[in-house]
């Protein structure tokens, strides 16, 4: 089904695109012989990609450690982890399956196998993800500069003195515009019987209104 009980949506081919890790491995490497410590290593990689590794091979006490403490065990893991191994295979001796679990234990065990999976999935998501990542941001800045064009034009338009000056623009082509018209030069070719002077046009509006004397009346 794509969705699960949860209503979350499921992710196809799961197990072949994530990495199991087995941090607590040294709990089970004391085994013999050594095909017993094949077989169980081969059991813990059976769903998929795994990295069996030993974050704390000595089994040290961390809940009390300081910060200084702990960063000094975090620096030294892997060297444990390896002397954890080193001491196991010697272990084993003369056993007939030592050279493949050794070949075993390169191939899928180590706190360095596992950072070296991890950085390449993480350059691999980062190749994918990031053309989508630049068009985005990309998509993002053309929005904000439309935007800071608009506050911009919005902010000329409230300059006091380019709001006068427009408005006069406009009052000087309107002015003119009305005397073309009246003139007969803004539509020359406007029958002379129906053209009609502004005092005309002046005299006709009141002559159908009850107001006279507009505070704001351009005169004849």
């Amino acid at each position: 089904k794509k969705y699960g009980k949860s209503g979350r949506k499921q992710r196809n081919n799961w197990r072949t695109d994530t990495l199991f890790i087995v941090n607590k491995f040294d709990k089970q490497i004391i085994r013999s012989p050594a095909s017993n410590l094949i077989e169980y290593m081969r059991y813990c990689i059976r769903y998929g990609q795994t990295v069996l590794t030993m974050m704390n091979a000595n089994n040290r006490n961390t809940a009390n450690m300081g910060k200084e403490q702990l960063n000094e065990f975090v620096l030294k893991v892997e060297r444990i982890e390896e002397e954890k191994w080193a001491r196991t295979l010697d272990d084993f001796g003369d056993d007939v399956d030592l050279n493949e679990l050794q070949k075993l234990k390169a191939e899928i065990c180590g706190i360095p196998k596992m950072r070296q999976i991890l950085e390449n999935e993480m350059c691999d998501i980062v190749t994918r993800i990031l053309p989508q990542i630049e068009k985005q941001l990309d998509e993002a800045e053309k929005m904000k500069e439309a935007k800071l064009r608009r506050i911009r034009k919005q902010m000329e338009l409230s300059d006091p003195s380019k709001l006068k000056s427009k408005c006069n623009k406009f009052g000087n082509t309107f002015m003119a515009n009305l005397r073309h018209f009246y003139s007969g030069r803004l539509v020359p070719k406007i029958d002379v019987k129906y053209r009609k002077s502004w005092r005309q046009e002046i005299t006709d509006f009141h002559a159908i209104t009850s107001f006279s004397d507009w505070k704001y009346e351009i005169p004849p």
